[in-house]
């Protein structure tokens, strides 16, 4: 009960802080005496990808992301897409682009894991990227050393949105580099802050600031929280 939990916790300082708002069951799965507290730190809004973009036939789709799934079937019907293969980044992505798009050729945990399958399998020299307006080049530029062809399509915007937090906070949970550039315009690590992060292209961002950073062994929420209670047992 998340009265109750706040009763608890009432005047005790937050130990642990999400940059991205935590779900009621994802809370729950913290050590019962650990303070956890959340909010967003990034905003996304989708745009609205021009229509003969999106009904022209394209072999090489790359996709990094649930927002531009959403994005691009927000823009027109599944029906009218003419994507022949479709790569993506992460389970959940590849996931949600099944239900709502089609099928996946291929998909990979990370951005660099992708991009080396795309030089060895992919038909042709040329891939169209549906991304944010800030985007990981990890992709593009190993592709573009190859001499393949990257068209980058905005999907959606991200709009960093910074909190200051507390300075007794002894843990930070990260979910991508902005999440990261974002805590970093209002806040400032001491030495002893963890930054728990959920992959390796957003670890190598909070390196830039933090002494301490550890990798989720899976890329999904539930696995950051349990590095958190691997640190509290």
């Amino acid at each position: 009960n998340r009265l109750m939990d706040d009763l608890k916790f009432a005047g005790k300082p937050t130990q642990i802080f999400s940059t991205k708002m935590l779900t009621e069951s994802q809370r729950q799965l913290f050590k019962d005496d650990l303070v956890v507290d959340s909010d967003d730190f990034i905003k996304i809004s989708l745009n609205r990808i021009p229509k003969p973009i999106l009904k022209s036939k394209i072999n090489n789709v790359v996709i990094t992301s649930q927002n531009a799934v959403e994005a691009i079937v927000t823009s027109v019907s599944a029906d009218e897409l003419q994507f022949k293969n479709i790569y993506c980044v992460g389970r959940k992505t590849k996931r949600l682009i099944e239900q709502k798009i089609g099928k996946v050729t291929h998909f990979e945990n990370d951005a660099k894991n992708l991009a080396d399958y795309l030089l060895e399998y992919m038909d042709g020299t040329e891939v169209t990227h549906f991304c944010s307006n800030i985007r990981l080049d990890t992709l593009f530029e190993i592709l573009q050393e190859h001499h393949i062809k990257v068209t980058n399509v905005e999907a959606y915007q991200t709009v960093l949105s910074p909190k200051e937090i507390e300075p007794t906070v002894e843990g930070v949970l990260f979910f991508s580099p902005s999440n990261v550039q974002s805590y970093m315009q209002k806040n400032f690590p001491n030495e002893t802050t963890i930054a728990y992060c959920i992959g390796d292209t957003t670890a190598t961002e909070a390196k830039k600031h933090f002494k301490n950073v550890k990798v989720a062994k899976l890329p999904t929420v539930e696995s950051v929280i349990d590095l958190v209670n691997e640190d509290y047992k």
